[in-house]
């Protein structure tokens, strides 16, 4: 049996300032208590590492589908008649293989569902979570097919487009800015895609602000998924504008 080391905190301090090696008693203790603190930093990163998977493994498993069911999201079919209902953050459309019937904004609470289609009407359904399913006059069921459709507009709602558009670009060809910008172009606005929620006009700027593009759902819609593009040509000594729907 080796002897116990009898050199006090305060001899070793004294040792190491006179270049005298430690004993080695404490260089074993030292790398023994390295080695334990080693082994329990190895042990807590494991432990630590075996609850955050268990937690990622709950939310994709058992979370994560119950809320990717909260709201009905995509195309919807029902094969009795062959008819759509279509869901995208908030606007929805309802039509078959011959064109669009109905297009507006809708709202889910609970689940209840309510529909205001664009020229005002208000309807209601109902969401069935659990087997994701939309009741509409008719049962429609999640389509995996994800068929594209067209949206064909009523004449109504684009006739009163039209004339927003009107009177949205005269009031826009009051400002000294746009006025000059249109003298300078002296050439048709087309707006269309991401033209009135990133103006990259003075004119389209005022435009948005005119329509309050902002706050209309089914307009931002309709554009930026490239379904309808408008062709404005302002007359500008009169503070006038030409409006054509595409």
């Amino acid at each position: 049996m080796q002897p116990q080391s009898t050199e006090t905190p305060q001899q070793a301090f004294r040792n190491q300032l006179k270049g005298i090696p430690e004993s080695q008693d404490n260089k074993n203790v030292a790398i023994d208590n390295a080695k334990k603190g080693a082994s329990r930093g190895l042990i807590i990163g494991i432990i630590v590492f075996l609850i955050l998977a268990a937690v990622a493994a709950v939310f994709f498993i058992f979370v994560l589908p119950k809320l990717s069911k909260g709201a009905p999201k995509g195309e919807y079919v029902n094969e009795d008649f062959g008819g759509y209902v279509l869901f995208d953050n908030g606007i929805y459309a309802v039509y078959d293989d011959q064109g669009t019937y109905e297009f507006g904004t809708y709202e889910v609470k609970n689940d209840k569902i309510t529909f205001t289609n664009v020229n005002g009407d208000v309807d209601h359904g109902k969401y069935n979570k659990k087997d994701n399913t939309v009741e509409y006059g008719y049962v429609f069921k999640l389509n995996d097919a994800k068929q594209t459709f067209g949206v064909d507009i009523d004449k109504k709602y684009v006739k009163e487009l039209k004339d927003k558009f009107i009177t949205a670009s005269e009031s826009a060809l009051a400002s000294e800015e746009v006025k000059t910008e249109a003298e300078e172009l002296a050439a048709a606005y087309y707006i269309y895609g991401k033209e009135l929620v990133e103006p990259r006009t003075e004119f389209a700027k005022e435009l948005a602000e005119n329509l309050g593009y902002s706050s209309d759902n089914v307009l931002a819609y309709l554009i930026e998924n490239k379904y309808i593009t408008v062709s404005i040509m302002p007359d500008v000594a009169a503070q006038t504008a030409e409006v054509i729907i595409y």
